[in-house]
């Protein structure tokens, strides 16, 4: 090869380079600016950049998914959004948690209750992840499923909903706990009984 060609050559693969750079800095902003937008709810935007090839999986700076940071600001509607463009209902955040959406979405539930302010977005959002596919025996780094979070809480409504949709109360935590050994006596709602009677029933129940 001529030191001619040699140039032409090194000065093509330059160019390519330089686009490909440029790409990623594009999808980089893009991904930016959905997270962004999800946060902020604005619906139309999150649809906009989706469409333009935004990732719905992206993570932001703070370790969470797009996904877990819309439930994070209550907006069902973009959690939607992000599912029905392939946002991955099962990616736990990249936090010392390491807890899958699911897990977010009752805890955050939880976080409500204490400030009495509970909230029907974050049930939207629990029901969007179950209908797009999550798996509600997924566990956080300390091996407790949403089901088990919801017993601790005493939320008999998710603990009679996850039960619904294939919750596995013999399911066992890194300690070796089940849902049913986090019910307390009395639960916020004064519904003990009724989830330790519902978690019995439902390991007493042959698992397909």
């Amino acid at each position: 090869m001529t030191r001619q060609r040699s140039m032409a050559a090194l000065a093509a693969l330059a160019a390519v380079v330089g686009i490909g750079c440029a790409g990623a800095n594009r999808q980089d902003q893009m991904n930016g600016q959905l997270y962004g937008a999800a946060v902020a709810g604005q619906l139309d935007d999150v649809r906009v950049l989706l469409k333009k090839g935004a990732n719905p999986n992206f993570r932001g700076p703070d370790s969470l998914t797009t996904l877990i940071a819309a439930m994070q600001h209550l907006q069902p509607d973009v959690v939607k959004a992000l599912l029905d463009a392939g946002a991955d209902p099962n990616a736990p955040d990249s936090t010392s948690a390491g807890a899958p959406p699911l897990v977010w979405g009752i805890e955050l539930q939880e976080s409500l209750r204490k400030q009495r302010e509970p909230s029907v977005a974050m049930i939207f959002c629990t029901a969007y992840l179950i209908n797009h596919g999550a798996n509600v025996n997924a566990k956080d780094r300390e091996g407790m499923t949403a089901l088990s979070h919801a017993a601790m809480h005493g939320d008999l409504v998710a603990v009679q909903v996850l039960l619904e949709h294939g919750g596995d109360p013999s399911s066992k935590d890194n300690a070796g706990k089940l849902a049913l050994n986090y019910v307390g006596d009395d639960g916020m709602f004064g519904r003990s009984r009724e989830i330790r009677a519902a978690l019995i029933a439902a390991a007493a129940v042959p698992r397909r």
